[in-house]
């Protein structure tokens, strides 16, 4: 278009019929353009809209398979394999499943991303590209990790980012109306892009369709079957999930051809792994050395004694690299072994027991908050928490005085006389000796990580549970109810004010910690759910300073100017504001 516009400039057109001509042509050019660029923002805004910040953050946290573990599912002689569902005159759901702990999740997280995968694929692909949308459901994660919109959302970005030539059709009411961007997807609007997706003869791409963790959607079962083997019968879509063998899953998936349980498959990475991470510490290297029999059939013990549950192999090499830290001989690590029970809910609770008396009260408070948080809580939270105790220590009544308020708020308000020291010169000098604390202190049942880095997930170490029978084991012996009678506050409300706290000490951390600055957006949205998830009673003693401090974020000059929001979220955020606000006033009356 430049060109064009050059060549008219300097146009020695010698009449008007020409120039006229030239102008014609370059405003046909214009428009064009102008309507390319449209449509751009267009498929840009629409892909902005299904996007969300937990999108890849439950497969995220599944560790990486070990060095050649899963191989067999590669492997073209195993029974059902995957090799063979890929061909092109196979169909059917692809259902992995097995024991609690056997590493399903993993096997997943490596299908997704692993090449072998693409080259399976290649005969069903032929010349198009492959597109491998994955989602992993997670129950103990925020509503879109375990609903319907939130597998729809994922899976419909995945294929459309991929395909945005798609769009206009698929999307076909939001891209006529750019307008409707304003509203939020539904699950019906999103159940017809689906289905448009599904109804498209010729899709420029493949797709590889991979659901983990059926057994941890929150909706009706029997609807997600049903959606998974409808999508299943399109040419162009292949799906494999993964679950625990419940009922309504072998049902639906058990009679098919294309299933494999992964416990009855994982003895030999069993005892590579068992191997490998033995074989690498100098005192058993130097038992091995003097009796070789008996370190093998040590190992052989372990293997047959872990039933395929790659999960409890992982908890009992870490408490036998504990014993040979402690030079413990063969008979002493075989009693060690012997002690550790083999059932997952059991071997949680000797762990359970042995946290030392003084550091108990820490430790059932880090499994409280991550109950509640449902999602890894930063490390810089735990250190709020810190500094919220020393202040209660002090004398200061309840959970928030009007210091603490303008502490958190000060940033974003240009209150003078502002210091967020404290908490940011300990974020910096005493991060990294409170993530080792509580790691050592909550014996293995959590476990560190670091947030990749989004436009909306804070930066820095988080803690999570190791694994989600953790989560299911405190959920099932009540362990919520149990620890919160521990506590002084309700665990949301500790949560929502460190929280608070956090947020003051954003733009100190950002300026030291962070080339990527931490958007106040995810904290403040950390902070509404908490109180959302508190009940009236819980806020009645502690609420008068939640209501200030939603009435103060509901600014639109804040929000926009401060957090960087666009209009949109700008509305959800100030939405938000409105409910929570009601909720907190009638969490006051509740006093009178």
């Amino acid at each position: 278009m430049a060109k064009d516009l050059q060549n008219l400039l300097h146009s020695n057109a010698k009449s008007e019929e020409a120039c006229a001509e030239k102008f014609g042509s370059f405003a046909v050019t214009l428009s064009k353009f102008a309507d390319e660029a449209t449509n751009r923002g267009t498929i840009r805004t629409i892909l902005t809209t299904l996007n969300f910040s937990q999108i890849k953050a439950r497969q995220n946290e599944i560790p990486k398979a070990h060095q050649n573990t899963f191989e067999w599912i590669f492997n073209e002689s195993l029974e059902g394999n995957l090799s063979k569902w890929l061909h092109p005159c196979s169909d059917g759901v692809f259902w992995i499943t097995g024991k609690p702990g056997s590493g399903k999740s993993t096997l997943m997280k490596l299908l997704s991303g692993d090449q072998r995968t693409l080259l399976l694929a290649k005969s069903w692909v032929g010349p198009k590209p492959l597109v491998v949308a994955s989602h992993f459901f997670w129950n103990a994660g925020k509503p879109l990790q375990k609903s319907q919109e939130g597998l729809l959302r994922t899976l419909l970005f995945q294929i459309l980012v991929q395909c945005p030539e798609v769009i206009p059709e698929v999307c076909s009411e939001r891209y006529a109306n750019p307008l409707q961007d304003i509203e939020p997807w539904g699950v019906e609007e999103l159940s017809r892009a689906f289905s448009r997706i599904q109804q498209i003869q010729e899709l420029p791409c493949r797709v590889l369709m991979l659901v983990d963790g059926l057994d941890e959607y929150s909706g009706d079962v029997k609807e997600l079957t049903t959606f998974l083997h409808a999508v299943a019968k399109s040419s162009e879509i292949r799906v494999c999930c993964a679950s625990r063998a419940w009922p309504e899953f072998s049902k639906a998936f058990g009679s098919g051809t294309w299933k494999v349980q992964v416990h009855q498959l994982t003895k030999a990475d069993i005892r590579s792994y068992i191997e490998d991470h033995l074989g690498q510490h100098d005192a058993f290297a130097k038992l091995h050395s003097k009796d070789e029999s008996s370190t093998k059939a040590f190992m052989e013990t372990i293997a047959e004694k872990a039933e395929g549950v790659l999960f409890w192999v992982f908890l009992v090499i870490k408490s036998i690299l504990r014993g040979l830290d402690n030079l413990d001989d063969i008979g002493t690590l075989r009693r060690r072994l012997d002690e550790l029970p083999s059932d997952l809910n059991a071997f949680f609770e000797r762990m359970m027991d042995s946290i030392e008396n003084v550091y108990k009260q820490e430790a059932h408070t880090a499994f409280l908050l991550l109950l509640c948080a449902k999602a890894p809580l930063p490390v810089d939270v735990l250190l709020a928490l810190d500094q919220l105790d020393r202040r209660n220590k002090k004398g200061i009544p309840g959970l928030f005085d009007a210091g603490l308020f303008n502490e958190a708020l000060a940033p974003y308000l240009n209150i003078p006389n502002f210091d967020a020291k404290s908490l940011a010169d300990r974020t910096t000098n005493e991060g990294l000796q409170k993530q080792d604390q509580i790691v050592a202190r909550c014996r293995d049942l959590i476990q560190l990580s670091r947030a990749v880095k989004t436009s909306r997930a804070y930066a820095g170490p988080h803690i999570g549970f190791i694994h989600r029978t953790v989560v299911d084991f405190l959920e099932e012996r009540g362990a919520l109810k149990r620890l919160e009678s521990l506590l002084p506050h309700s665990p949301r409300l500790l949560l929502a004010a460190a929280y608070t706290l956090l947020l003051g000490s954003l733009q100190r951390i950002d300026e030291e910690n962070s080339k990527v600055p931490n958007d106040p957006f995810e904290i403040i949205l950390r902070i509404f759910y908490q109180i959302q998830e508190a009940t009236t009673e819980e806020v009645a003693a502690d609420g008068v300073l939640f209501c200030r401090l939603t009435r103060t974020i509901d600014k639109r000059e804040m929000v926009l100017l401060r957090g960087g929001l666009s209009e949109r979220e700008a509305e959800q955020l100030l939405s938000l504001c409105a409910n929570l606000e009601a909720k907190l006033i009638s969490g006051c009356e509740f006093l009178d």
